[in-house]
């Protein structure tokens, strides 16, 4: 690739960016000077686009993201490495109508929940072809990420009512010996440094054979400081504790590592085979949640970490001949995340309504969550003409055997010197409570355990297809038959669930989902579209499966336990995309309502008689929104962009008292700036300096605490030569702390309030070096 080549792709946009059609009185002052720029873009005048396109895969098949008639953001790698972009938080933030749950990153980060156009925890995410549950991968030698808005159950399945994230990893190139090697420090205020080191080496084994070798390492330091940690709990635990006692500083840091093989072999011009494997570890320790109204401070006496490990194996063959392509991809993986927090406050004041000087130990609570999965997918596309009418048709099918468990115990800390050690798979710390439930059960300080394994099976037929009766119009129906069996068991044991007791039950669900689309071509280079789907959320045999020691609290509120519904939101939406000015500016929209049924919520019980929530189909509610964006470069090297994305939800049902977690009737508004410039300081030499500024208000006066704020981060980078570059980053720089997330430890009362906050100001010298 030439220098000239490379320069042209520095400009190119990660973001794609939605705009209502109701905006279209903006494009009008612009219609007339789009149609001269695209006249002389004809003609051979100013025919080089600015903005260059991005390739997509979000219907299944390549296409420029403004020609897909969809709300959309897009990141690619170029714009990653720019804008210093690792991890899900970073791009989070910068995409319209996107919130997640601050209680998964400033607490257990390995767990995210997603909400997207105010639809909470109902996004799929996929690492290339594999759908997993969301977690967060270190975005290093990543082709793009695709974060598409709006229901995605034709071609996407079951949990993308909301959306769907796509990872799309780079693949190895044959013939080409390529790499990079990316390292960076940080300083963190109120808090410990961070470092990393990410590297990539493509190698050829053979003309027609190529491997990809990556493998990344991450040291986050922490911010949160334990004020005032149990006495004597190292000689207690036989020195086993992930921290020593007395005042332990920064107790939030952790790490995370990964490696990632692929090989790729090209068996025929038309025909290769991708073998991949990708694991990464995740060793975190407290979550990041301070004690109110202390800033940074928290204060526990047990022990508080995270660990999570992923395994995703992964088979791809993909057939190109012509019209036509075939691509199967089959799938195995695990992902086991395994954390612990101190309910000691819980316990005694929830519980029992004592001081927490009532217990001499700490007393834990433990999780495990295992998953592992099967799953295989195989399309067929083909692109052809039925007499003069172009079409495009896709059709696949879809399988996956997946079995989870959510395991917890609470116990007193003081047993852990009585059972070899206690709970940590990795046998880092002495603790394995995953394999040691029956020898705990039968320890002197347990309160009481839940198991709750889950197998999944599922089948679909998917297809879609899409037509262009004229020169501008192309319109598209497709469906998804799918097929569930789900089996579910509860078992619980101990005083805090009343004994022993066990249920298991067993549901089946089929149904069809459709998609329909019409896209208009206004221009050559602009589009408006309207679109209606379905999107669906699978249900549960057994729902909250409650203990018998519950059933006084559901008499009093008139509910009843058992098995949960599917839930299903229809979704409109009106869109526009397009270039102007030459193609200087890039300019999308998109406006939607959501009519969303039979919402799956969580009620807890106010009287703390039941030590978990009821689960259940408790209403239904209306989203109504929009998305605007613009990216444009006035001039060589500078580039401009800003971001607007609104929605407002209203129940249509009332909720079940005042606490459902689920807050349906919230509004959420989000706003981003960003601002680049780019010029030659020398020869080979280029400077660039660059800010973004983001903004997010959840809530409405009916909901107060829900949080708003604004963050900001800088970064000056110089380029050598097309093969070294050096940036300052400042992240947070002006240091804001708002209240993100309030928490509280246990899942009744709200007992030792703790809150989360943005991470403090922090700013890191980052280099890559390519070759």
């Amino acid at each position: 690739m030439s220098s000239d080549d490379l320069k042209r792709k520095r400009k190119a946009s990660a973001n794609s960016f939605a705009i209502p059609a109701l905006c279209a009185t903006l494009l009008a002052p612009l219609s007339g000077a789009a149609q001269d720029a695209n006249e002389q873009a004809d003609s051979g005048s100013g025919s080089e686009l600015a903005i260059e396109e991005v390739i997509v895969t979000a219907q299944r098949r390549q296409q420029p993201e403004l020609e897909v008639p969809s709300s959309m953001s897009v990141l690619t790698e170029e714009v990653m490495e720019r804008e210093n972009i690792h991890s899900f938080a970073d791009y989070a933030i910068r995409i319209p109508n996107l919130t997640f749950d601050q209680a998964g990153l400033i607490g257990y980060r390995g767990d995210v929940a997603v909400t997207i156009r105010g639809v909470p925890g109902r996004t799929n995410y996929y690492l290339d072809d594999t759908p997993l549950p969301v977690t967060d991968v270190r975005l290093f030698d990543v082709e793009r990420v695709e974060v598409l808005r709006g229901p995605q159950g034709t071609l996407y399945g079951d949990a993308a009512m909301g959306g769907t994230i796509k990872v799309v990893t780079n693949k190895p190139e044959l013939g080409e010996f390529s790499g990079s090697a990316a390292m960076s420090y940080g300083w963190t205020d109120h808090g410990d440094s961070s470092y990393s080191a990410d590297t990539y080496v493509n190698m050829p084994l053979s003309e027609s054979v190529a491997m990809r070798l990556t493998a990344y390492y991450e040291d986050v330091g922490g911010y949160i400081d334990n004020v005032n940690p149990g006495e004597g709990l190292g000689d207690q635990t036989g020195g086993i504790l992930p921290f020593d006692v007395g005042v332990d500083k920064d107790i939030n840091g952790g790490d995370r590592k990964g490696v990632r093989a692929a090989v790729r072999f090209g068996v025929t011009d038309d025909l290769t085979i991708d073998l991949s494997a990708w694991a990464q570890d995740l060793d975190l320790g407290a979550r990041s949640l301070y004690d109110r109204p202390t800033p940074l401070e928290t204060s526990f006496r047990g022990t508080m970490f995270e660990s999570q490990e992923l395994r995703v194996y992964n088979g791809t063959l993909n057939w190109s001949s012509g019209r036509y392509n075939v691509l199967s991809s089959t799938t195995y993986y695990t992902l086991d995340t395994y954390n612990s927090e101190d309910i000691t406050v819980f316990l005694a004041q929830g519980l029992f309504g004592f001081p927490p000087s009532v217990f001499t130990n700490p007393q834990q609570l433990n999780n495990a969550f295992p998953s592992d999965g099967f799953t295989h997918e195989t399309r067929f596309s083909l692109d052809g003409t039925m007499g003069d009418m172009p079409y495009f048709g896709i059709v696949g099918v879809f399988y996956e055997d997946s079995e989870s468990s959510r395991d917890q115990y609470w116990y007193d800390l003081q047993s852990i010197s009585d059972i070899n050690g206690a709970i940590d798979p990795t046998g880092e710390l002495g603790f394995d409570f995953g394999n040691n439930f029956d020898a705990l059960g039968i320890e002197r300080g347990l309160w009481g355990f839940q198991l709750l394994p889950n197998k999944e099976k599922q089948l679909a037929f998917f297809g879609e297809l899409s037509i262009n009766p004229t020169d501008w119009l192309e319109l598209t129906a497709g469906l998804r038959w799918f097929d569930f069996d789900i089996k579910e068991t509860r078992t619980t044991d101990g005083f805090l669930f009343g004994g022993y007791e066990t249920q298991s039950g067993e549901t089946s669900d089929s149904g069809v989902v459709p998609r329909f689309v019409a896209k208009a071509t206004v221009s050559d280079q602009t589009m408006v579209y309207a679109s209606a789907s379905e999107g669906f959320n699978i249900g549960s045999a057994l729902g909250s499966a409650l203990p018998s020691i519950c059933q006084p609290a559901l008499d009093e509120l008139g509910l009843s336990d058992g098995p949960v519904d599917p839930e299903k939101l229809w979704s409109y939406e009106l869109g526009t995309k397009g270039r102007y000015a030459g193609g200087k500016i890039a300019l999308t929209a998109a406006a939607f309502y959501l009519d969303w049924k039979d919402i799956q919520e969580s009620v807890t019980f106010p009287d703390n008689s039941c030590p978990e929530s009821l689960i259940g189909n408790f209403g239904d509610a209306t989203i109504k929104g929009t998305e605007i964006a613009v990216l444009g470069s006035p001039l060589d090297g500078l580039e401009i962009g800003a971001t607007l994305g609104y929605s407002d939800a209203d129940r249509t049902t009332p909720a079940i008292g005042a606490d459902a977690t689920e807050q349906v009737g919230n509004q959420i508004f989000t706003a981003a700036l960003k601002v680049q410039y780019m010029w030659p300081i020398g020869e080979g030499l280029e400077a660039y300096i660059g800010g973004d500024h983001q903004y997010i208000e959840e809530g409405k006066e009916d909901l107060p605490g829900t949080p708003h704020y604004h963050v900001t981060n800088l970064r000056f980078g110089i380029l050598g030569q097309d093969r070294w570059e050096v940036v300052l980053v400042g992240r947070n720089i002006f240091d804001e702390d708002p209240i993100l997330v309030t928490y509280a430890p246990g899942s009744i009362g709200n007992l030792q309030t703790q809150d989360g906050t943005l991470r403090p100001r922090t700013v890191s010298v980052e280099a890559r070096m390519r070759f």
